[in-house]
């Protein structure tokens, strides 16, 4: 039968190679004769019969050229080989060609073909087997692939009606959905067999199947899913299996191991649970993975219950191994940032729903304190780890724990292996602070370094693959490496850092982008806020119905309530997270010996706290700060800054203990205060010794020690508080506190600008430096200056935030230096730092920084006030040489402000601020001095505020500023402050400390008066202009003009030193005070003017000689001294009523008077003679005036007269009384009302002007004469001297020579009587008081004075 078979299949296949043009397609018709003898061969189970007929076979199907029936006829033939047990491996390779070629094998015949692979899996060889199962994989994910071939066929097709297959699924009907395509509805049932074969139920379409293993049903399932997620996304029927059949059945599956944990109201410790099975649960959590990866959108509520077991198998309760799985499978989740935040989403925002990813986050971190924490630790492997300070344990916390970026680099962690666990250790809590959290424990550092314990290396990194996932051919789970599970809960924690940092910070500045376009809000922050805030207080008042038209109001590309939303979601990952983050890292943190591991762990800790403090997050913030700032500083010595309450120990109670030698806490690495780790500790090795900062809640005693480690923590609180320094609002005083005791501690000591240096060995002998730690010091001080200068990139909350802790770190130090303790210059210097680098910003902060400084100006230590003071000079130097916009001299508002605190400087009685203060002021005037133009009274007040009791030092510094300001700026002034730089000038005049900066003073007085004589008609426009706007501003007029007051204030001033105590004080300004009015005269002093000018002029006063300087004798006592004055003074008085007597003219009779000295009274005689003695004056712009009787007058001529033009009076015209210059007065004012439209000569106006000058020179002969010759009523009075009366009688002729046309006969008995006194005074000038002779002795006593009486003057 099998010959003739072969015959006729020869002849066909020749009919059709000569016949047929399409030999393929008649193949196919023809393929059932064709594959018949081969079938026949088969069916003979001859072994090379079979062998030669399934090769034919194989190329038969390979060239396509087997039909539809053909290749049924050809399954069936391999299912009776396969029930025989012919040729498994060549039936196992025919089925994969027959299914894996072409589509012709569907519907029952390819059920069959998987069928028979599947009974081969299971054949007792192991070659066969395992053949088998290959092909089985393979089959089945080519039914898949049918299906993507066939959806991208159809892709313009109609999808599935999906409400049918909703209705087809509801009959429980196995069968396939009518809606399904062909290979759709194989794969279909392909799947729903396998998890009924999984489940244990009989297969509905795979018929022949009795039962599969669950673990191989498991991975065929799991690589299906993992495989083809189009498949299950795009049609609803494959979904329906997801929610229907597979997730029920993993949730059955799972139940074994969680029967212990449901309780019937015993505890979980009575309970005898089944034990789990490490291949299945290993499967299981594979395909749950896969299921949260790939199909969270489709199964977002039985996700949550996958993701709560798999926190669940965390727990310490469970096998080590199954919690290491779980681990691995959440480390696959948390590297997805868009997953993480679909959990927050879907979960942690829902008011009734369970906290997935927070319970997720505290797993993790519950999982690492586990092995720190608890004293059960890790059954299987022995593993106990003692509690380490600054752990919270997960039963303190609940699942609470402890972030950063990616850990790609091995690291290492130390844990303590011991042989017995201590029967009691104490909790650890967790204590809440002021806005902070701060973790400690009570058990000291010395509990933990007992003996008996030594350290073990735990490598981990970042793995590529999981390990224990991936144990598929493992029966009985293998140990648990040391430390790998804390490395993949630590991988696993980082990367959900990294998320959460991802999709916060990629959709913050998205959404800040969009908001900063809108022109009407401003940032997505204070909008959020806003809307918050009102929708608490719609809440508030129970008015919940809000319109949610208005919440929806889109604007842009944005609407609000998504901004809102967005927020509220940022929120909520952070604030699920941070306890668990927090506590976990910083316990790593602490335990952690490896560089690279504990940088990765830093920038978690400061990627945490910058978020925190993005979202305005304040509590979590602090306390990621906080756990960054402890770890900077040794343990003790953290908690005595901190100002935390730490239990003592009682293994020290009575405190004894011997301090160890700087060189061995070096070699060594011991500490006595516990902040050191191990000698076998190479991160804790001690790299730096120095001394500790007095704090205001104590000092800690002896050395304080930093390792390595430290200095690392440092190095990241400066990159956190560079880089998100905006973002740190009140917790900057934790940092900055941190990083002033660490430059304290490592010797830094501020420079010139607020930067810090190393310093020098004599001002630190107790500080102690590794030369690895010396290396590293100048990138820390760059560091520090760094991050005061990124302060220029603060807003001005931030900056504020900044300045508000530098300032309270400053008060404290100045506490601290009142209790006798040296205090830190750290604040003090960056505050200087700080606002160097804001200049252009200074309104916001220049009135607290320098009000600070103020205050700290005055403190009593020394090196804290110079410092202060330095800060506030160079802060003000820099800020007006700082080019503002607009320019600072025309900014009056802002020069008074920056100004200010210089002149606040004068209240401070210190000497060393004053020179400060003066220091600065030459070099503003020295560097812009051409920009104060509003500030110079304010510079000028702070000059001329050095008093005497100061010292000789600050009045040099402050007047050599004056002479720079009076040699230099003056031109550039302004003019109402040239009246200051005449007082300020006076005043160093009259100090008495020095006295040549007083003789300079006079001459700075005469460069003024200059100036103000050569720039008048400018000074005087400018300042009748300014007292203008006074006026109108006031309402008042002022009594003298504003240029006359500036021209008195100077002569006032001048005569003030005149009357000086030093004679050669007196003698430069008398001799200055002339000469100016000498030469710039009385040009600008008018009307009441003069009368003000000459109630300044000298008067004596009563004062000694001062100055150390040689005096000759005939000038050594006081008297002679200002006798010496009244000399000068009165020559220069002549002097200048010679050159301006018709200014002076009315107050004539106040020039000369009765002198007591003789010296003073014989020189005032010379004096007079000068007066009388007249050149041609010089003429005023006066106001011209006439006489009524002028124009009838007769003219009088005389060859020894100065002036012909007088007008004769009558016989009592020249006048008798006291008040001799208020009749021409009267008289001139008179004549000046009656001719104020006639325009005389200048000529009538000098004759009325010398009438009344010869008056009054006449009267004071006069006076002169009767006072001098008067016989004195003590006998101990001075009597005139010879000299004195010859030059009185001397001086008449040339009086008489201007009055004799109005000389009467009562004049002449005046002069008689003068004459009579004059020649009764006794000849000796040492004579004692005499009597007066009689008539015969008169005769016999006549002298040369006698014969000098003029008497051919009186003729008849």
């Amino acid at each position: 039968m099998g010959v003739s078979a072969a015959e006729a299949g020869m002849l066909k296949l020749k009919t059709i190679s000569t016949r047929s043009k399409q030999i393929e397609s008649a193949l196919v018709a023809n393929s059932g004769e064709i594959l018949q003898p081969f079938l026949l061969g088969c069916d003979t189970r001859n072994m090379k019969n079979v062998q030669l007929s399934l090769t034919s076979i194989q190329r038969l199907i390979t060239h396509e050229a087997v039909s539809a029936n053909a290749a049924c006829n050809v399954i069936n033939m391999l299912w009776n080989l396969m029930e025989s047990g012919t040729e498994d491996l060549k039936v196992l390779q025919t089925a994969v060609v027959v299914l894996t070629t072409n589509t012709v094998v569907r519907g029952p015949m390819l059920a069959k073909a998987i069928v028979i692979c599947f009974r081969l899996h299971y054949s007792k060889d192991n070659t066969t087997s395992n053949t088998a199962s290959a092909v089985v994989q393979q089959v089945v994910t080519m039914v898949f692939e049918r299906v993507m071939a066939e959806d991208e066929a159809n892709a313009d097709g109609s999808e599935s009606n999906h409400s049918a297959a909703v209705k087809d699924y509801g009959k429980g009907d196995k069968e396939a959905p009518k809606t399904l395509r062909p290979c759709a509805t194989d794969a279909y049932l392909l799947f729903q067999d396998l998890c009924s074969l999984v489940n244990g139920d009989q297969p509905y379409w795979l018929k022949g199947m009795t039962g599969i293993s669950r673990t191989f049903g498991i991975e065929l399932i799991e690589a299906i899913l993992n495989a083809f997620p189009p498949v299950f996304l795009r049609h609803s029927e494959f979904s329906f299996q997801l929610k229907e059949r597979v997730c029920p059945l993993l949730i059955k599956l799972f139940s074994p191991s969680l029967k212990h944990r449901q309780g019937l109201g015993m505890p979980v410790s009575n309970l005898s649970p089944e034990k789990p099975s490490f291949p299945l649960s290993l499967r299981l959590l594979r395909v749950v993975s896969v299921l949260i990866n790939k199909y969270y959108a489709l199964l977002i509520t039985e996700c949550e219950i996958f993701l709560s077991l798999l926190v669940k198998f965390t727990e310490g309760d469970k096998p080590h191994w199954q919690r290491v799985q779980a681990l691995e499978v959440l480390m696959k989740l948390c590297h997805q940032p868009k997953l993480l935040r679909c959990f927050c989403a879907s979960y942690d925002m829902k008011p009734h729903s369970t906290k997935i990813f927070g319970n997720i986050i505290n797993a993790l971190g519950a999982f690492i304190q586990s092995l720190f924490v608890n004293p059960a630790g890790d059954k299987q492997s022995g593993l106990a780890v003692l509690p380490l300070p600054g752990v919270v344990p997960s039963h303190t916390l609940g699942s609470r724990i402890l972030p950063h970026w990616d850990l790609v680099l091995p690291y290492h962690f130390l844990v303590r292996r011991c042989p017995r666990i201590p029967q009691e250790v104490p909790p650890l809590v967790i204590v809440q602070g002021p806005s902070q959290w701060l973790l400690q424990s009570p058990i000291p550092h010395s509990s933990i370094r007992a003996p008996g314990y030594h350290w073990y290396q735990l490598n981990a990194s970042h793995p590529s693959k999981t390990a224990f996932l991936e144990l598929l051919d493992k029966g009985e789970p293998p140990p648990v490496p040391d430390g790998y599970g804390m490395s993949v809960a630590l991988c696993a924690l980082l990367d959900a850092v990294k998320g959460v940092s991802t999709v916060v910070t990629y959709e913050m500045d998205t959404e800040e982008k969009l908001w900063k376009a809108r022109p009407d809000v401003g940032s997505l922050r204070q909008a959020v806020k806003m809307k918050m805030v009102d929708k608490e207080r719609a809440k508030n008042d129970e008015d919940k119905d809000i319109d949610e038209q208005e919440d929806q109001e889109e604007d842009g590309k944005m609407s609000f309530p998504r901004g809102h939303h967005l927020y509220a979601m940022w929120t909520t990952l952070v604030e699920s997270s941070w306890c668990g983050v927090m506590s976990a890292l910083s316990l790593l943190l602490e335990a952690c010996t490896d560089e690279a591991a504990t940088e990765s762990i830093l920038k978690s800790l400061e990627l945490y706290a910058s978020l925190c403090g993005k979202l305005d997050q304040t509590v979590s913030r602090d306390a990621f700060v906080t756990s960054l700032c402890r770890s900077a500083l040794p343990a003790h010595y953290a908690l005595t800054v901190l100002n935390i309450a730490t239990p003592q120990s009682t293994s020290n109670a009575k405190g004894h203990k011997r301090q160890a030698s700087k060189d061995s806490l070096l070699q060594g690495g011991g500490s006595n205060d516990g902040s050191n780790g191990d000698l076998g500790d190479g991160r804790n090795q001690v790299v730096a010794v120095g001394t500790p900062l007095s704090t205001l809640h104590g000092t800690v005693q002896g050395p304080v020690m930093l390792t390595a480690k430290n200095i690392q923590c440092m190095r990241s609180i400066l990159s956190l508080s560079c880089l998100h320094g905006s973002v740190l609002g009140s917790a900057w005083h934790q940092i900055l506190t941190t990083l002033q005791h660490l430059v304290w501690i490592l010797g830094l000591k501020p420079v010139s600008g607020g930067t810090l240096k190393v310093g020098h060995t004599a001002d630190a002998p107790n500080t102690v430096i590794t030369t690895a730690v010396m290396a590293e010091l100048p990138i820390l001080t760059s560091m520090l200056s760094r991050l005061f200068e990124s302060s220029q990139y603060l807003d001005e909350v931030a900056l504020h935030h900044m300045i508000d802790a530098l300032c309270k770190l400053s008060s404290e130090a100045m506490e601290i230096a009142y209790s006798n303790k040296e205090p830190s210059l750290f604040p003090v210097a960056k505050l200087l730092e700080s606002g160097l680098v804001n200049l252009p910003r200074m309104e916001s902060w220049w009135r607290p920084v320098t009000a600070h400084l103020l205050e700290v100006c005055q403190h009593s230590h020394v090196k804290l006030r110079e410092w202060s003071a330095e800060a506030v000079t160079d802060l003000i130097t820099s800020s007006v040489e700082y080019k503002h916009e607009p320019p600072l001299h025309h900014n009056l508002k802002l020069q008074a402000i920056l100004l200010g605190p210089l002149q606040e400087l004068s209240s401070i009685p210190h000497a060393d601020i004053r020179q400060k203060q003066l220091e600065c002021v030459h070099q503003l005037l020295s560097s812009s001095g051409d920009c104060l133009v509003h500030g110079w009274p304010l510079v000028l007040g702070v000059i001329g505020a050095v008093t005497q009791d100061q010292g000789e030092n600050l009045i040099r510094a402050s007047f050599q500023s004056l002479q720079l300001v009076v040699t230099d700026f003056l031109p550039i002034m302004p003019c109402y402050c040239l009246q200051i730089s005449v007082e300020t000038a006076a005043r160093f005049g009259l100090q008495k400390e020095e006295l040549n900066i007083s003789l300079t003073a006079v001459g700075l007085l005469w460069n003024i008066s200059d100036y103000l004589y050569q720039n008048r008609d400018t000074i005087r426009e400018s300042l009748e202009q300014d007292s203008k706007n006074i006026e109108i501003q006031t309402g008042s007029e002022k009594p003298v003009p504003p240029f006359d007051a500036l021209w008195l204030t100077l002569y006032s001033r001048l005569a003030d030193l005149c009357v000086d105590s030093r004679p050669a004080v007196r003698k430069s300004a008398g001799q200055t005070l002339f000469s100016t009015i000498s030469v710039h005269g009385f040009v600008p002093l008018t009307g009441q003017s003069q009368e003000f000018f000459w109630c300044g002029c000298p008067r004596e006063r009563d004062a000694t000689a001062g100055g150390n300087i040689l005096i000759h004798h005939s000038r050594d006592t006081t008297e002679k001294q200002w006798a010496e004055t009244k000399v000068l003074t009165l020559a220069g008085v002549a002097r200048v009523f010679n050159t301006w007597r018709h200014a002076l003219m009315p107050l004539a009779h106040r020039v000369l008077g009765s002198q007591s000295s003789k010296e003073v009274s014989l020189n005032a005689l010379k004096s007079f003679q000068d007066v009388l003695q007249l050149k041609p004056p010089k003429k005023l712009n006066l106001v011209k005036q006439v006489s009524s009787a002028s124009s009838s007058s007769e003219k009088q001529t005389d060859d020894t007269a100065l002036s012909d033009d007088l007008i004769i009076p009558a016989d009592e015209a020249m006048s008798r009384s006291e008040n001799v210059v208020a009749a021409p007065e009267k008289e001139t004012s008179e004549r000046t009302s009656v001719s104020d439209s006639t325009d005389l000569d200048n000529d009538v106006a000098d004759r009325i002007d010398s009438d009344v000058l010869w008056s009054n020179a006449w009267r004071v002969w006069y006076g002169i004469g009767i006072a001098s010759t008067k016989p004195p009523l003590e006998r101990t009075a001075n009597l005139p001297s010879q000299a004195f009366l010859t030059a009185l009688v001397k001086i008449f002729p040339l009086l008489f020579k201007h009055i004799r046309l109005r000389f009467v006969s009562s004049d002449l008995q005046k002069f008689f009587l003068v004459l009579q006194n004059a020649v009764s005074v006794p000849v000796q000038a040492d004579m004692s008081v005499f009597i007066l002779p009689s008539a015969g002795e008169t005769n016999s006593h006549r002298c040369k004075r006698q014969y000098c009486i003029p008497l051919k003057y009186y003729k008849g």
